[in-house]
C-alpha cells in the first residue's frame, strides 16, 4: 500500500516536472545588422570592392569575345597552323578569365574573405549576446527569423533582437 501511494506520487511529481514549457524567443538578424553602422559600412566596402572586381574580369571577358570574334574574320585567311595558335590564345585568355573570377569570387576568394574578415565578428556578436540573453532569461531556444523560412507569423512581444542590440552595446 505504502509502496503504491509512493510511486504514485512519484509519477505526479515527474509528470508536473514534464509539463513545464520550454520558452523560445527570436531575433531577426538583418534588423540587427541594420542597426548597426559600422556592419553597414564594412559591407559597402566589399559591395565596392566586388564592383571593382567585376569590371575587372568583365574587361578580360569582352576582350576574349573581341579576340573570337577578329579570328571569326580573319580565320578564313589564316592556314591551321595560325588558326591553332589563335585559338590557343584565345583559350588562354579565357582561361585567365575564369580564374580571376574565381581568385575574386569563389569560395576561397578575396571577396568571401573580406566577408570573412568583415562582416563575420558581427555574426559572432549576435551569436554571443544570444547566448547571454538565453541563460539569462532560460530560453530553450533562440530562433532566427531572418534565416528561418519556415516561421510564418511570431509574436512581436517574443522577439528579442533589440535586447540583442543592447546587449552588444548599441541602442535600439
Amino acid at each position: 500500500m505504502k509502496k503504491s501511494i509512493l510511486i504514485t506520487l512519484l509519477l505526479c511529481v515527474l509528470s508536473v516536472v514534464n509539463v513545464t514549457a520550454q520558452k523560445f524567443a527570436f531575433i531577426d538578424t538583418e534588423y540587427i545588422l541594420n542597426k548597426i553602422p559600422e556592419y553597414k559600412s564594412n559591407q559597402d566596402k566589399i559591395d565596392k570592392q566586388a564592383q571593382n572586381y567585376q569590371l575587372e574580369v568583365k574587361k578580360i571577358t569582352e576582350e576574349v569575345q573581341n579576340m573570337y570574334q577578329d579570328f571569326q574574320e580573319k580565320s578564313k585567311s589564316m592556314n591551321d597552323n595560325q588558326k591553332e595558335k589563335q585559338q590557343e590564345i584565345i583559350m588562354n585568355k579565357e582561361k585567365e578569365a575564369m580564374e580571376l573570377g574565381r581568385k575574386y569570387f569563389g569560395p576561397e576568394g578575396a571577396i568571401a574573405d573580406m566577408k570573412s574578415k568583415l562582416l563575420d565578428p558581427f555574426f559572432d556578436k549576435i551569436y554571443e549576446a544570444a547566448k547571454i540573453i538565453a541563460l539569462k532569461y532560460d530560453y530553450a531556444a533562440i530562433i532566427d527569423r531572418a534565416t528561418a523560412s519556415s516561421i510564418i507569423f511570431a509574436k512581436p512581444q517574443y522577439d528579442i533582437s533589440n535586447e540583442i542590440l543592447a546587449t552588444m552595446g548599441y541602442s535600439k
